[in-house]
């Protein structure tokens, strides 16, 4: 690979770059080029010019690419996840495998339409107005794999048109409806008191765990679960479902 014509600029870059990425600054080409005129001139580049072609190359050599900033991982406090962590060890100990459960809500826009399309070099690329229907899914699953349960589905509407003819208890689902498809604490309380119904039915005893949010609410009066929340902000490093498992559903 070619080496830059202008080594120290392109280590004093480089550093630069190191340093406002461990800072979690998010970087830009504008301001990759203006920090690039910026140690040109105290480099004594005269008539340096930071070229798109330059920071092409740059960022070639050094293995940078451009990503879409995702997820709140960097501001979670490690302490705070070792501590929960070795807490938990001592609460699932009296629990077997498969009565650990995981739960976790993520929202399905069903209309949305991808964000990238092919275009004619030249023309202006645009796109209608973009659906904003959703619903909100409840995932549940136990530790070692041997049982999901039932999704909650909620929606905006009581008796969807679409099912109008349909028997809703029929459906693989457990539906429920919300003003804005949320999930909220008179639902999240109903669903919890359902599993609790179900486990003592079936003589078990289970460890639910889920994120600490204000629609997740301590039901009262549990007999066979056991709510176990995550810490505050620390969802994007303890939320087991986060492992590609919500993404492959």
């Amino acid at each position: 690979m070619k080496q830059s014509t202008f080594p120290d600029l392109d280590k004093a870059l480089s550093e630069w770059f190191c340093k406002v990425q461990a800072m979690n600054i998010p970087v830009s080409g504008p301001l990759s080029q203006e920090k690039t005129k910026y140690f040109a001139e105290q480099l004594g580049h005269e008539n340096f010019k930071a070229s798109n072609g330059f920071l092409d190359k740059f960022k070639e050599r050094h293995g940078i690419t451009g990503q879409a900033v995702c997820g709140e991982e960097k501001s979670v406090d490690p302490g705070i996840v070792e501590t929960w962590s070795e807490h938990l060890w001592d609460i699932c100990c009296s629990y077997s495998m498969k009565d650990h459960l995981n739960a976790y809500e993520t929202g399905v826009m069903w209309k949305a339409t991808p964000t990238q399309t092919r275009n004619l070099s030249g023309e202006k690329c645009t796109a209608g107005k973009k659906s904003k229907d959703r619903v909100t899914v409840l995932l549940a699953r136990n530790q070692d794999g041997t049982e999901k349960l039932p999704l909650l589905v909620i929606g905006k509407d009581a008796k969807p048109r679409c099912f109008k003819h349909s028997n809703m208890n029929l459906l693989p689902v457990t539906y429920e409806s919300q003003t804005k498809a949320w999930m909220d604490s008179a639902l999240f309380e109903k669903w919890v008191r359902q599993i609790d119904r179900q486990m003592r039915v079936a003589n078990r005893h289970i460890l639910l765990l889920i994120d600490n949010c204000s629609s997740h609410v301590s039901a009262a009066g549990l007999m066979n679960v056991k709510l176990i929340f995550f810490p505050p902000n620390c969802t994007s490093k303890l939320q087991l479902a986060n492992q590609s498992i919500i993404q492959n559903v």
